[in-house]
């Protein structure tokens, strides 16, 4: 693990291990970090959608209320 941190820290971009000998390295390899990686991700993904879409339905939600007050307050003046 201690070669892999000092390949990362370089001052010399040159000489720091790139993403592919990163990866290939065998803390990587061990761990299994990447099989496992696309189905994160989407789950991520599905996750930041569902979100979203709860956000934008909130934001939406609001804005009628804010119309409905507006306008009850039009008719009651």
């Amino acid at each position: 693990m201690n070669n892999i941190l000092q390949g990362c820290f370089r001052m010399d971009p040159s000489e720091r291990l790139s993403c592919a000998q990163l990866i290939q390295h065998a803390y990587f390899e061990q761990s299994r970090v990447f099989e496992n990686y696309e189905q994160l991700l989407e789950e991520h993904s599905r996750r930041m959608r569902a979100e979203k879409h709860k956000m934008n339905r909130q934001k939406n939600q609001r804005a009628r209320v804010s119309q409905v007050g507006a306008v009850s307050g039009c008719l009651s003046e």
